[in-house]
């Protein structure tokens, strides 16, 4: 299943336009230089790929200060209201970053770290990837003001489940960071999968566990409440790759900007139904590497089925 959905993305990675003139790249001398070539690589494959499909261009910005680092994306035409122009999210590893919806990235790399292929998010191949992916799903999907992903609410209970948002990220940005590196996609790939904790024990709930982002009291969606999506959510997309192509994966988001509704995009895209999907997933359970159901999502809670 694996190699039949990364076969189908290098495949299509191959047909791509192999000039990125609509990115606009931005980086600091004094950022760490394994770290900076690791990155820049990475973010050039993801301009050469993705750039295609923004309105106007893409911009990544690489600095070491974030002063520096959103006043570049200021200067650059961009904004950075969602996150009170601030670039503070961690992403791991020394490492510092901000978005805005339309077509800004920024880092703020605190230190230097060699890339491993046993573990692909070191040195940050994979990360800058990642989140560029997510701009991409939402310059395809023309969602810029919309919801994103499902919150459980009546405002995006249409929008994209979790498990696609992250787990397409996840697999997009891993497989980008391997072709960058001149890594073996598969090698690394155990070490992408995130076992949970005992309280939160991760990849033995159904898929439709992972559907919903949980909402946190002061607004924000902490990931140790419930299920993580990143895992699972990376195995589901390439199941779903493995099946359809990634092409056709691709139309899923550029369909939602006409049916502004998941389950109807996914099902005109893919032919069947997204419970169909559902279905046929838990049925290949097994087969793939994953363990029984035993754990249910109950509100915020992760519970084991008794029995």
């Amino acid at each position: 299943m694996s190699d039949a959905a990364q076969k189908s993305f290098r495949e299509w990675a191959r047909n791509q336009n192999s000039n990125p003139a609509k990115h606009l790249l931005i980086f600091q001398n004094s950022v760490p230089p394994l770290r900076l070539s690791y990155m820049t690589r990475s973010d050039e494959i993801s301009a050469r790929l993705f750039s295609q499909f923004f309105p106007n261009r893409s911009v990544t910005v690489i600095g070491t200060t974030e002063d520096w680092v959103i006043s570049q994306i200021l200067t650059s035409g961009g904004s950075l209201e969602n996150t009170r122009n601030t670039c503070r999210e961690s992403g791991g590893n020394g490492i510092e970053l901000c978005m805005n919806r339309i077509a800004h990235q920024g880092y703020v790399v605190k230190a230097d770290q060699a890339s491993n292929p046993l573990r692909p998010s070191l040195g940050s191949a994979a990360l800058i990837a990642h989140e560029y992916f997510h701009l991409v799903q939402i310059a395809l999907s023309d969602n810029v003001q919309g919801p994103h992903w499902n919150f459980g609410d009546s405002q995006s209970k249409d929008a994209f489940p979790v498990w696609l948002v992250e787990g397409s990220a996840e697999f997009v940005g891993y497989s980008i960071a391997s072709l960058a590196l001149g890594h073996d996609y598969w090698l690394g790939r155990p070490n992408t999968i995130v076992i949970g904790s005992a309280d939160y024990p991760n990849l033995a709930n159904a898929l439709s566990d992972y559907e919903v982002r949980i909402r946190g009291a002061a607004g924000n969606y902490p990931q140790t409440q419930g299920v993580w999506p990143y895992s699972m959510g990376l195995i589901a997309t390439e199941y779903l790759v493995a099946s359809i192509g990634f092409s056709k994966f691709m139309e899923i988001w550029v369909d939602y900007k006409t049916t502004r509704n998941f389950d109807k995009s996914f099902e005109r895209v893919t032919g069947v139904s997204k419970s169909f999907f559902y279905d046929a997933f838990e049925r290949a359970r097994l087969n793939i590497g994953l363990p029984q159901v035993s754990w249910k999502l109950n509100g915020t809670k992760n519970e084991r089925i008794s029995g």
